[in-house]
């Protein structure tokens, strides 16, 4: 039985993790010296201030490798996902999957994203529900 539902909402929130996390990850790793002091040492001007330059760029380059990484287990698990569902396995592997996701994009984004792993919990949920 083919579930479109629950593929239309995984791939949609796994393109709205991709928007946000994969152009932010690309700034802070490409983030220089001047940028970061033109740029992000104004904004967190009292979280940095006893912060060396070199370990405030190092620590904006780890959580954009961090985004990078959890981006890439995101749309790996959203794959097996619709994988599991449009096959002849057990739809509750595909619930795994879509759980795994969301659980990815919430520690994986620090509890940024929740507004984005919340779609991929409701895809869970509804692809092991029996229709």
């Amino acid at each position: 039985m083919k579930r479109k539902l629950e593929l239309w909402i995984g791939w949609v929130s796994a393109g709205l993790v991709t928007v946000i996390l994969g152009p932010l990850s690309l700034i802070m790793n490409q983030l220089t010296h001047a940028q970061y002091q033109e740029i992000f040492l104004p904004v967190f001007d009292k979280k940095l201030a006893g912060i060396p330059v070199e370990k405030g760029i190092e620590f904006f380059h780890r959580l954009g490798a961090w985004f990078g990484v959890t981006l890439i287990l995101v749309l790996i698990f959203t794959a097996l996902a619709s994988l599991f569902l449009n096959s002849r396995y057990d739809r509750r592997i595909a619930s795994a999957f879509y759980f795994m996701a969301g659980l990815t994009t919430l520690f994986g984004s620090q509890f940024l994203a929740f507004i984005l792993a919340f779609p991929f919990f409701v895809a869970g949920v509804l692809s092991f529900k029996k229709r």
